[in-house]
């Protein structure tokens, strides 16, 4: 879809301003993607959104020196105002200061590639100066040819994803038509990310966002009429074992630890991601209304969890740098 703009581009040096601008705005917006997945240890997802934030900055100095080295001079608000405003605030960044799936991820890359090339594309019909309208097909053809290379991708994590949730026992959102249906995938994905934080909450007793992140997954989970799970019970799935005395083992080590929270956080990520899909799919008016609720709901612990992110990364650095300088 190709929207008005309210200030055409003026000149070359103004459309080179401008692709600088968005290429700065998509290599930083890129290079959050991969801190995130990484973060929930997704590292082939992390290392291809490194490998186009290198890109998008080298974009960014190719438009530089097109403008014969001297940097693209900074917009003016006038400028700033006539332009989309999605491609300037990072394309959609508030979305990506969440945590994140790799298909939801390259679905919004994609989305933004296809706005940046509908903008494009809009310049270089309508610019009355041939020098602009060229340059601006170029840049359109560009940013065609990456959003074909993100949709090749996200057809790839959607796959992914698909083969991942048929093994939790999760259906395709597309297919959730009746509340029953999406009631009791909603409840596996609750009482699964509950049990998870319950084990995170061990190692972590002073951490105030994990006991929030708890309460707030009782919340959902009484919204699906279901009680918290009992947390030293443990089914067979998630490969929880206890030994003879009963005492839970996975959490009391750091390395199940950093186990845990990376499963935890993609659990997140993975009912959030099923949500919005659902929603997105749905015909079905209660289905709708529960999903809308849902989604809400999960992006609020999404935003809390980011909080203890933020927080307990430095900690964990500090704790790893002493004990190595602690070994003999």
């Amino acid at each position: 879809m190709v929207d008005d703009f309210s200030v055409p581009v003026s000149s070359l040096s103004h459309l080179l301003a401008v692709a600088a601008h968005f290429e700065r705005q998509a290599a930083d917006g890129y290079a959050l993607v991969a801190r995130n997945l990484a973060a929930i240890d997704e590292q082939a997802g992390a290392a291809l959104f490194r490998q186009l934030s290198e890109e998008e900055h080298h974009h960014a100095a190719q438009v530089a020196a097109a403008m014969g080295g001297a940097g693209a001079p900074p917009l003016t608000a006038a400028q700033l105002a006539g332009l989309p405003q999605d491609l300037l605030n990072g394309f959609g960044r508030e979305e990506f200061e969440l945590l994140i799936s790799p298909y939801r991820a390259l679905a919004a890359a994609v989305r933004r590639e296809e706005r940046a090339f509908s903008f494009y594309s809009q310049v270089s019909a309508f610019s009355a100066t041939p020098d602009v309208s060229e340059m601006a097909e170029k840049l359109a053809a560009e940013e065609l040819e990456h959003a074909a290379l993100f949709r090749q991708a996200r057809r790839r994590a959607y796959h992914v994803a698909r083969r991942e949730a048929e093994t939790l026992g999760c259906p395709d959102p597309r297919e959730v038509n009746d509340l029953h249906t999406l009631e009791l995938a909603a409840r596996s994905h609750e009482t699964r990310l509950r049990r998870l934080l319950d084990d995170l909450a061990l190692s972590n007793e002073d951490s105030l966002e994990i006991r929030l992140a708890l309460a707030q997954t009782d919340s959902i989970l009484a919204l699906l009429g279901t009680a918290s799970p009992d947390p030293t019970t443990r089914s067979a799935e998630e490969g929880r074992a206890e030994d003879a005395g009963g005492k839970r083992q996975a959490s009391q080590r750091p390395e199940s630890e950093g186990r845990n929270r990376s499963e935890m956080l993609r659990q997140t990520a993975r009912a959030f991601d099923f949500y919005d899909q659902v929603f997105s799919c749905t015909q079905d008016e209660p289905v709708m209304t529960l999903t809308q609720a849902l989604s809400r709901l999960s992006m609020t612990r999404a935003q809390t969890l980011r909080g203890w992110m933020n927080v307990a990364a430095p900690a964990r650095a500090e704790t790893a740098s002493a004990a190595e300088k602690s070994d003999p």
